[in-house]
């Protein structure tokens, strides 16, 4: 994992992000500008994902890989000035696969949600009712690769 800290505050709302690839390509250098793109405009702490690849790893271990680095950003949220609100999930291409299943998997296991949000498309889409809280609809400008489908999962407490 690797971690963007958009500017300084108190507090900041968490997003998990998960590089696309195909699943056996992409790393957490080659979504670099993405992950950083992200923190600035979303002014979200940004916690990029490594996970395993295949063929080397077989599924699901790079879904497990992404679902672990959302239940660490979670449960340790206090180290790192989370807003105790604001948790998201973001991820482009196969990278949006994998947020759909997180976000899937997360529901099943109880993960403490009051509600999810998602939307999908072929450019990064939020609005926002602030510039700190992002939902779909607001075009941020930045480029997921070849402008692959991306999804956004908010999970909000």
């Amino acid at each position: 994992m690797r971690i963007y800290t958009p500017a300084e505050a108190d507090a900041y709302g968490l997003l998990v992000y998960v590089h696309g690839g195909a699943f056996f390509l992409g790393s957490l250098d080659t979504h670099d500008h993405v992950a950083r793109s992200l923190a600035r405009e979303t002014g979200y702490k940004v916690i990029s994902v490594g996970y395993r690849l295949a063929p080397e790893a077989a599924f699901p271990a790079g879904l497990d890989d992404c679902y672990g680095a959302l239940r660490w950003a979670a449960e340790n949220g206090g180290n790192l000035n989370w807003d105790g609100k604001n948790l998201a999930i973001a991820g482009d291409s196969s990278g949006g696969n994998f947020v759909a299943a997180v976000a899937a998997k997360a529901h099943d296991d109880g993960f403490p949600t009051s509600r999810t949000r998602s939307c999908s498309t072929r450019r990064w889409t939020w609005t926002s009712t602030s510039t700190a809280t992002p939902r779909c609809g607001r075009t941020l400008r930045v480029r997921a690769g070849d402008g692959g489908a991306a999804a956004v999962q908010l999970l909000l407490p």
